[in-house]
This record gives structure tokens, sequence and C-alpha cells, in this order.
């Protein structure tokens, strides 16, 4: 299985395993390197920021409405 994250500097998104463990990444575009770390409390920390943003501007959306 793999997932998909961007590169923290250039924003280009890669595919990464996420049964290899904590591994060191370099980014084909930019060359920036970073770790990668897909431990369920690193993926649910990134999926709980995307969805408190989403809501953050959901609401925004619903009160310009009114």
């Amino acid at each position: 299985m793999k997932i998909v994250r961007s590169c923290p500097v250039c924003r280009r998104k890669m595919r990464f395993p996420v049964n290899r463990g904590k591994i060191m990444i370099t980014c084909p575009h930019c060359g920036n390197q970073f770790i990668f770390d897909p431990s369920i409390r690193t993926i649910f920390n990134r999926l709980k920021a995307k969805i408190s943003l989403f809501l953050y501007n959901w609401s925004k959306r619903i009160r310009k409405r009114k």
C-alpha cells in the first residue's frame, strides 16, 4: 500500500510505501531530503489537521452566505 504526500519545499506530490517503516526521502524534483514516518499516529494527525482546516473553511463559507 502507498500513501500520497507532498514535498515540504516544492509541494510536488509523491507516493510512499507504508510497509517500509520510517524512511529518508529525497525529492526527485528539488532534491530536498526529509524523513517519511508512516506510523498510524502520524497519518492520523495529518488527517485530523486536514479535516479541521476543511471544517474551518466550510464554516466561513456558510457564514458569508447568511
